[in-house]
């Protein structure tokens, strides 16, 4: 788990570009985070991914950040986690808002060029490690790892994992059984 973003490792939070953020105008990391900002001296009236500093993702309200598609499955989680009656409903109802919080404010790294398809395990989404170092990490991939989609043979047949970048491949790990998975948005 990152100490920066709860899914996404530090190794890939660190390689951040460094720029003026757009709120608050510091010099430092920017991370990239799909968000409506309205300020000021500016309104973003539709949808808008924007690069924000770290202290600027954590401060401004929620409500700012887009829902993500993967919003959708988080009371699934907390039934996973804690079958009802387990939990009074409003702690059933802040273990949602809290999941959420997190995941609405998670940078959006991976490259998901068919559409967010963020993959979780054991109750909770995973932490984005990266994308292979090599394209023969990567074909090495499809024979060693869990493809999140499903079967990889079954998927793919006799395809290899060769993707036209690495960035299509995004690899994951369960933050509470370390399962490992990636998955293929090829183009």
């Amino acid at each position: 788990m990152g100490s920066l973003f709860r899914y996404i490792s530090d190794a890939i939070a660190t390689t951040a570009r460094m720029g003026s953020c757009v709120l608050c105008n510091s010099e430092s990391q920017l991370f990239p985070i799909e968000c409506a900002i309205d300020t000021d001296e500016w309104t973003i009236e539709s949808d808008y991914s924007e690069n924000l500093c770290t202290e600027c993702i954590r401060r401004t309200p929620l409500r700012r950040f887009l829902v993500r598609p993967g919003e959708r499955i988080v009371q699934q989680f907390v039934n996973q986690q804690f079958p009802r009656g387990t939990l009074a409903p409003d702690e059933r109802v802040g273990k949602m808002v809290s999941i959420c919080d997190e995941y609405r404010r998670t940078p959006t790294f991976p490259l998901f060029l068919q559409g967010e398809d963020w993959p979780h395990c054991c109750g909770d989404f995973c932490e984005y490690l990266g994308f292979p170092e090599s394209y023969e990490r990567s074909i090495q991939l499809g024979r060693e790892m869990q493809c999140w989609e499903g079967d990889f043979d079954e998927l793919y047949g006799d395809i290899t994992l060769e993707p036209e970048s690495l960035h299509e491949v995004c690899i994951f790990r369960c933050l509470t059984c370390d399962a490992r998975m990636f998955t293929w948005q090829c183009t």
